[in-house]
C-alpha cells in the first residue's frame, strides 16, 4: 500500500488544504485512498496532533469501510496545530500538516480574539474574522 496515494482533507474541503480555525471549534477530517480500484486490504491509518510544539497526542480514527477514514480534533488554545497522518507507519502525501488556531467561542456564542469580545456567527470549519 503506497501511503502517497492517500489524501487528507477537512471534511468537505480541498485535498491537503488546512484552514484557520477557532479555539474550541471541532475540525472534522477525512483520509481518502485516491486509488479508487485499489486493494482495500489490510492497512493501518494513524493520526496524531500537537499544539504549539507540545507532545503529540494520538487521535481515534473511524474506518468508513469505503476506503476512507474519519477523525476530528478540537483545538484547546491559540497558536498552531500540527497534524501527522500515516498509513502503515509511513506519512501520507503532505504530512505533517499545520494550521493556525485563533480566538474562540464562549458558551454564550461570543467570539473572543485580538479585538476583544464580539458577537459572531461562524459556519463550517473555515475560520477567520
Amino acid at each position: 500500500m503506497n501511503p502517497q496515494m492517500f489524501a487528507v482533507s477537512v471534511d468537505g474541503g480541498e485535498e491537503g488544504v488546512m484552514k484557520r480555525t477557532l479555539v474550541g471549534q471541532t475540525v472534522a477530517l477525512v483520509v481518502t485512498n485516491k486509488e479508487k480500484e485499489a486493494e482495500r486490504g489490510e492497512y493501518r491509518v494513524a493520526a496524531s496532533v500537537s499544539e504549539n510544539g507540545e507532545d503529540e497526542q494520538p487521535l481515534p480514527i473511524l474506518d468508513n469501510d469505503d476506503g476512507s477514514h474519519s477523525f476530528s480534533y478540537c483545538p484547546k488554545s491559540e497558536g498552531f496545530v500540527t497534524l501527522s497522518v500515516t498509513v502503515n507507519g509511513q506519512p501520507v502525501s503532505g504530512s505533517p500538516f499545520q494550521w493556525e488556531v485563533i480566538g474562540g467561542l464562549e458558551p454564550n456564542g461570543q467570539y473572543f480574539g485580538p479585538f476583544g469580545y464580539q458577537q459572531r456567527a461562524f459556519y463550517g470549519t473555515y475560520g477567520g474574522y
